[in-house]
């Protein structure tokens, strides 16, 4: 895959407990765009959608 360059991206999840998978996602996204915008789920929805949200 070519280096392409974003001029924004948008990342969201739930990132309770940061893990291996969000860590390479934020990477990625960092990669490829020097500006990101990171939507966090609220804790009213993760608690109203389960722990395995």
């Amino acid at each position: 895959m070519k280096n392409m360059e974003f001029a924004l991206v948008a990342l969201g999840g739930t990132f309770d407990i940061i893990h291996a998978g969000h860590i390479a996602l934020l990477d990625k996204g960092f990669s490829i765009s020097k500006k990101v915008i990171l939507g966090l789920t609220s804790d009213e929805l993760a608690e109203k959608k389960g722990k395995n949200y």
